[in-house]
């Protein structure tokens, strides 16, 4: 992809209880559910995205991790690992 300005994809799976309790304004923004639970977009996220667990952790008291996509390849591979500052989501658990 020629002149990407995005180098990596994260994603950090949010079921519908972790949507229930820490977002109660999507109701406003008519958010469409799907009521995966968040044990379900993990599972979802691996298989179909291709996602690998990294051992950045969210922050939240659940303690969940964000997890990164194999299947995003940008121009330089190696480009983003020097310069990220976020050097653990690069990193497998």
């Amino acid at each position: 992809m020629p002149q990407c300005p995005y180098e990596v994809v994260y994603l950090r799976p949010t079921g519908e209880e972790m949507l229930a309790k820490y977002s109660p304004h999507l109701q406003a923004l008519k958010y469409k559910h799907t009521f995966h639970s968040t044990d379900q977009l993990k599972t979802i996220y691996e298989r179909v995205l291709k996602a690998k667990k990294t051992k950045m952790k969210d922050g939240l008291v659940e303690g969940g991790y964000y997890y990164r996509s194999e299947l995003f390849q940008p121009t330089d591979p190696k480009k983003h690992k020097t310069k990220f500052p976020w050097p653990k989501l690069l990193q497998d658990s």
